[in-house]
């Protein structure tokens, strides 16, 4: 279960700031009391009494800054408007910052976590351990790795233990820790000759918190050159790019369609690089017919990246730019359920604990200024095959017309050298501690 509800350093803090927006927003009476309340106690020296002092008290240890009644700046200087941003981007941002403290922290408290000031890159940090490729027993022991949990025998001589710290596999007279098992022990310098690539970039310049229990940090100059060490020597040059391929002619809809007196709207999102959350891209589109006007193709805006997002957001993109009856079919049964099931339900309740509730209210809005029936969901099948797309059914290659990358591609290598380098070095230690315990 996530350390935010389970570590009691973390339960505090998150559910205070939690509870504060979902009782703001859930009721808008109390806006006036709690701005006064707010400037009184900004003016005061120390605050520690009812909950707009525990607020204060909360972000005071997460590294934050209450600007304004409304408004915080976040330890990463972001400024946020908790009314404004949805409560699934308000949950992250008190998550991201909980996680930083407590890395900080245990940098400055352990020698092993050295480097995790800089943040941690949990994707690199967690790529064996979330691999469908290990073993349950090769996740146990990559646990104790990233906790810095094993055993040395430096550690039993500190705890009284034994006699001395010195390698009993060796017999070289060195301290047996982290650093010597790793890298430097003659005894497992078999498992390490199998991994060339992590013995020949290693550099005593990486952080101990990587070198000793595989961590990699976000941010650190001892891996400035991965990219040397990682480059493909067979590829000449960049390449192609989603975007950089040539869009195929749209086929079947020279005209408008219309069903039962309404014209019919093909709507479809998608989003790309979603097995990393830092890299995502959804793009939207709308499809009347060929060379229409109206023809909708826009890369999705805010913080929020996904292909549900991608795909409810193409649907108000339709409802906006068209005034008359239509039918507006979709791939999404995420949209169809929501706007067939269930969202009489999330009006009703205020849109909290809504997924995306900003934009359910925007197509919420959108359809009650609509004359009743004046608009038809339907849902059809994916874009599967070529068929489908010939026929109209998506808007797949109207997409493709404007796509655009958000993030420098030079990042993205960046990011999946950092994963390889962490892949490799994690690799090691297991192996290295497999025999270590046999």
């Amino acid at each position: 279960m996530a350390g935010h509800r389970l570590d009691p350093c973390q339960i505090d803090t998150y559910k205070c700031l939690v509870a504060l927006r979902r009782v703001l927003v859930a009721n808008p009476r109390f806006h006036k009391a709690f701005e006064d309340t707010w400037v009184v106690a900004s003016r005061a020296r120390n605050v520690q009494h009812g909950p707009v002092g525990k607020i204060f008290l909360v972000t005071r240890l997460l590294g934050w800054r209450w600007v304004g009644p409304w408004r915080f700046t976040t330890s990463s200087n972001q400024e946020l408007d908790f009314l404004c941003v949805s409560e699934q981007r308000w949950q992250h941002e008190i998550r991201d910052s909980l996680r930083s403290m407590l890395w900080t922290a245990a940098s400055q408290r352990r020698p092993d976590m050295v480097g995790l000031e800089a943040g941690v890159d949990r994707m690199a940090s967690s790529a064996v351990l979330q691999s469908k490729k290990s073993s349950d027993n090769q996740r146990g022991m990559l646990r104790s790795i990233l906790a810095g949990a094993i055993f040395t025998e430096h550690r039993r001589w500190r705890a009284k233990l034994t006699a001395n710290n010195e390698c009993k596999f060796c017999l070289a007279g060195e301290v047996e820790n982290e650093q010597h098992l790793w890298w430097e022990c003659p005894a497992w310098a078999s498992v390490r000759a199998g991994h060339p690539k992590a013995m020949l970039t290693y550099s005593d310049n990486w952080p101990t918190c990587f070198r000793w229990c595989g961590i990699m940090p976000e941010n650190h100059e001892g891996f400035s050159e991965l990219a040397e060490w990682f480059a493909d020597p067979d590829s000449a040059g960049e390449a192609p790019g989603r975007d950089d391929v040539a869009p195929e002619p749209l086929s079947g809809r020279s005209a408008e369609v219309f069903a039962d007196g309404r014209v019919v709207i093909f709507t479809d999102g998608a989003c790309r690089n979603n097995q990393d959350p830092r890299f995502r891209k959804a793009e939207y589109g709308a499809y009347w017919a060929d060379g229409h006007a109206l023809n909708v193709s826009c890369s999705l805006e805010g913080w929020a990246q996904t292909n549900n997002r991608a795909e409810l957001q193409a649907v108000i993109a339709a409802l906006e730019a068209e005034s008359r009856p239509l039918e507006v079919r979709s791939d999404s049964k995420y949209v169809i359920d929501g706007c067939l099931l269930h969202l009489d339900t999330w009006r009703e309740a205020g849109w909290r604990r809504c997924t995306n509730g900003d934009l359910w209210r925007r197509l919420n809005e959108l359809l009650r200024q609509r004359p009743p029936s004046s608009v038809r969901l339907v849902k059809v099948k994916g874009h599967a095959q070529q068929k489908h797309v010939q026929r109209g059914m998506v808007a797949q290659e109207i997409l493709k017309e404007t796509r655009q990358q958000m993030h420098l591609p030079q990042l993205v290598r960046t990011c999946a050298q950092r994963t390889r380098t962490s892949w490799l070095e994690q690799d090691t230690s297991w192996k290295s501690l497999a025999r270590f315990s046999g």
